[in-house]
């Protein structure tokens, strides 16, 4: 069957430890698969990038550069993500800034907004195909 990577719903963070100023934090994905017969260990899956904005909204990017999949971090200047692959730099609100070899802007992934209000930041971690313009699923 083609069946699609898992969306899975997970809990990153409270959001009281996001730093208020806006600046992203990194956060590992980690997900336990079972299959009939054994449990698999946790293991990370990916990361998403967690930024508080305004009142206690969040915003949740995949980690994943949409050009190759390589991993997005900060710049040394601290106010853009920056892939080390192909130089391709990201705003903070994950659109593409510059010259970015990157088709899109960083993924951004869907927070709850009734967990939010309690003050719990739970993700939907969803992969989307690199080198491509349109957000697809994998």
């Amino acid at each position: 069957g083609s069946e699609k990577g898992a969306r899975l719903k997970v809990r990153l963070a409270s959001v009281a430890e996001l730093p208020s100023d806006g600046t992203p934090k990194l956060y590992q994905v980690v997900a336990e698969r079972k299959d009939a017969w054994t449990k698999y260990p946790n293991k990370p899956i990916g990361s998403v990038f967690l930024r508080r904005i305004d009142e206690g909204k969040v915003l949740a990017f995949n980690s994943s550069c949409p050009h190759a999949g390589c991993s997005v971090d900060i710049d040394s200047s601290g106010s853009a993500f920056f892939c080390p692959c192909h130089a391709s730099s990201f705003d903070f609100d994950g659109s593409t800034k510059g010259t970015s070899v990157s088709p899109r802007g960083l993924d951004q992934l869907e927070v709850d907004p009734d967990l939010l209000e309690n003050g719990e930041v739970w993700v939907t971690f969803v992969k989307f195909k690199a080198g491509v313009a349109d957000k697809i699923e994998v």
